[in-house]
């Protein structure tokens, strides 16, 4: 009974929270679509099943996507964009490492746009404007990218923990980690 009327005072929240948000931003027949990947994305992040852990992956896609929206528009500089490559890098080399198909798949997709980046940087940017844009700044071309936020989170939490990171036991983790 408790969870019916949960889910009860939670959707009747949510149908007054979108009536409320066409008062704030135009609102019409399409307002739903522009938010429905941060919302599928949360759920995804913070688990299926937990009502706080979606409201806790809400605030880390919201967050998430501001900031890197930010950062990309400005630039990481070639030290942050080294830093990013060596994030890059690292986690598909624990993807790699943990083992299974699709976490292998994973790890050498992420490993070659790792290796992608650095060539076009050392080359001096020849190939392609992702490189040269993370060190210098997307500026205004900014936009397009930020869709992707949320669905790159979306995808990295499906791999490494399917039920969301509320369902994570984070020593079992590193134990497959270590192996």
């Amino acid at each position: 009974m408790v969870y019916t009327i949960s889910w009860f005072l939670a959707g009747g929240l949510a149908g007054f929270a979108g009536a409320l948000l066409t008062l704030q931003l135009p609102g019409g027949v399409n307002s739903g679509n522009d938010l429905i990947v941060e919302i599928f994305a949360a759920s995804v992040l913070g688990g299926l099943t937990s009502i706080f852990g979606s409201a806790v992956g809400g605030l880390v896609i919201g967050g998430t996507e501001i900031l890197v929206t930010n950062w990309l528009g400005l630039g990481f500089g070639l030290p942050g964009t080294g830093v990013l490559v060596a994030v890059i890098l690292l986690a598909g080399a624990l993807l790699i490492r943990q083992g299974g198909r699709r976490r292998t798949v994973a790890g050498v997709i992420l490993a070659g746009l790792g290796i992608w980046i650095i060539a076009d940087i050392a080359a001096g940017y020849p190939v392609d404007f992702l490189a040269a844009e993370l060190v210098n700044g997307f500026g205004p071309n900014v936009t397009p990218y930020q869709l992707a936020i949320p669905l790159v989170i979306m995808a990295a939490t499906l791999l490494v923990a399917p039920q969301g990171i509320f369902s994570v036991d984070i020593r079992q983790m590193f134990r497959r980690a270590k192996k």
